[in-house]
This record gives C-alpha cells, sequence and structure tokens, in this order.
C-alpha cells in the first residue's frame, strides 16, 4: 500500500534514502521567469509656460494650484502648489506638473481649498486622447492673472461666458464684462438699474449690487441670473466672487 504522509512528524520517519527523491519531485527545472516591467508610461508630464502675477493675493484657506482632474470629481487627483520660476516679473514662468495619473482628463491653474477640493478654474487644457505619455506636453498659456479677481474674471464673465451678453457698445445694463475692462466696470461703479446701489462695493461683499444680483436676484434686473449659480458649484462661484469683493481694499 503506497502512504503519503504531509505532517512534519511522519516525514522524520521517512528513511532519508526514500526522501531525497522526493525533494527532487518538489524542485522546479531551474528556469528563473523574468523580472516584472514596471510600466513608466503610466504618467506623464505637462508644462505651463505663462507669465503669472497676483500669486501673493490669496491666503492658506484659497490658493491657486496647478492640478490635474479625472472630469468626475471636484477633487484633483494630483496637485501641486504654484511656485514660480523667473525672478523677472516680464519674463515667463514654467510651471510643470508631473507624474500625473493617464487618468486625468485636464490639467489646470485652479482655486483650490485646503481639501484639494476645485473652486474655480482660472486655465484649463484639455489633455488629447492618444497622447504619447513618454512626451512632456508643452502649453504656451501666455499672460496668467492668478489674483482673486483673475479667479473671478476667468471662471465667472468668461468662464461662463458673460461677456458674450456684456460687450460692444450697448452692452445690458451699460456693464461690458469683457475681459480687460471688466474690474473697472464693476468696482465703486453705480448700477444703471438701480442707482441708489453700486455694483462692487470694495471690502463689503453683501452691500455689493452684484452679489445681490447672482444670490436673491432684483426686480430691477431684466434678467434672472441665479440659474448661472445654482447647485454646488454656482455655490462655489458665489464663494470666490465674495472673496475678492470682501478682500478689495476700501
Amino acid at each position: 500500500m503506497t502512504f503519503f504522509c504531509l505532517n512534519f512528524k511522519c516525514l522524520k520517519l521517512i528513511p532519508a534514502a526514500l526522501l531525497a527523491p522526493m525533494m527532487l519531485l518538489g524542485c522546479d527545472d531551474g528556469h528563473i521567469d523574468d523580472p516584472v516591467h514596471v510600466d513608466s508610461s503610466k504618467y506623464f508630464t505637462v508644462h505651463f509656460v505663462a507669465t503669472v502675477t497676483g500669486l501673493d493675493d490669496w491666503d492658506d484657506f484659497l490658493m491657486p494650484v496647478l492640478a490635474g482632474y479625472d472630469g468626475e470629481s471636484q477633487y484633483s487627483l494630483i496637485q501641486k502648489n504654484i511656485t514660480l520660476t523667473s525672478t523677472d516679473d516680464e519674463q515667463p514662468d514654467t510651471l510643470t506638473l508631473s507624474r500625473i495619473p493617464l487618468t486625468v482628463t485636464s490639467v489646470e491653474v485652479a482655486v483650490a481649498n485646503v481639501l484639494r477640493q476645485r473652486q474655480a478654474t482660472i486655465f484649463a487644457y484639455a489633455i488629447p486622447e492618444g497622447h504619447d505619455p513618454d512626451v512632456p506636453i508643452v502649453v504656451n498659456v501666455g499672460p496668467l492673472d492668478v489674483s482673486r479677481f483673475g479667479a473671478v474674471n476667468a471662471a465667472v464673465f468668461q468662464g461662463l461666458s458673460c461677456f458674450r451678453c456684456h460687450q460692444g457698445d450697448e452692452p445690458p445694463a451699460g456693464l461690458s464684462l469683457v475681459a480687460d475692462v471688466a474690474r473697472d466696470n464693476l468696482v465703486g461703479v453705480p448700477s444703471a438699474k438701480s442707482p441708489s446701489q453700486t455694483l462692487v462695493v470694495p471690502g463689503r461683499a453683501d452691500d455689493s449690487f452684484l452679489v445681490k444680483v447672482i444670490t436673491d436676484g432684483d426686480d430691477n434686473v431684466h434678467y434672472d441670473h441665479r440659474p448661472f449659480f445654482a447647485g454646488d458649484d454656482g455655490a462655489r462661484l458665489r464663494d470666490i466672487i465674495k472673496a475678492w469683493v470682501n478682500n478689495i481694499d476700501e
């Protein structure tokens, strides 16, 4: 009768002459598998070349960052604070984000809170499909205002396309929100629809007609702007506007 025993105590009872062939049967043929290859193409790099201004206009709770997003969440998959590479204000800086996961679909200069949640997008670059991850992406951005107003201008007045209506020689309510004139047309300027109120009162968001229109609406304004600021995304944009107004020197 053939007897197999897997118990260690039992093995000690098997004569050495019989044990040796059994041990040989447990060995492989001497072949060693090739080491597992770690694919470095799981990540890629993006360089933004830009002349950056307004970086010192923020606090520790909200800040402009360089970040990667997957198109589904407001939380970044990868993120770093913006640091300048040039000491000359007129020379461009290179903002580099490396080791970006392939699941990232856009790399942005964004305003984020301490939880890495995006509050507003200042500049965004959509990653092209089929790009070679071994080849760094270089994007020439040009002038890039990352100040509080720069964020409002990019994310709201331009990002929500407010300027498409508020432009030209006779814009609605006499208010042009084209990028290079929007600030001057808002701060300290009386509302054409409600002359007793000021569009943006420096340092006082709650007293500013602009904030009232996007938050509570106003019977003097023909078009209801509140739907543009609905939901969580809209609330974050309102907060960015309020933060800008409250930090304007009176």
